[in-house]
């Protein structure tokens, strides 16, 4: 996580993309490097199906777009903090 936070980096925080269809999500953070993308996305409480299934939508948008997305990031903000790669 450290590497997203640094100066420099590359970020949009919980800004609207639009799928081709119409549809408006909001990921938490989007870091970039050139066409590479990382997705974060902040939740409270536990890990749900619905929360992976909201990143993978992210990324079929941003592959759309012409993205590659490196990797997609669920940061559960409960104590302690825990960080799930899908």
């Amino acid at each position: 996580m450290k590497a997203y936070y640094q100066d420099g980096a590359e970020n949009i925080n919980e800004r609207d993309i639009i799928s081709a269809d119409g549809e408006r999500l909001r990921p938490d953070r989007l870091n970039f490097s050139g066409k590479m993308v990382s997705i974060i996305d902040y939740k409270t409480g536990g890990f749900t199906d619905t929360h992976e299934n909201q990143l993978k939508k992210y990324e079929a948008i941003l592959t759309d777009m012409g993205f590659t997305v490196q990797e997609k990031l669920l940061v559960y903000t409960h104590s302690p903090v825990i960080i799930k790669k899908v």
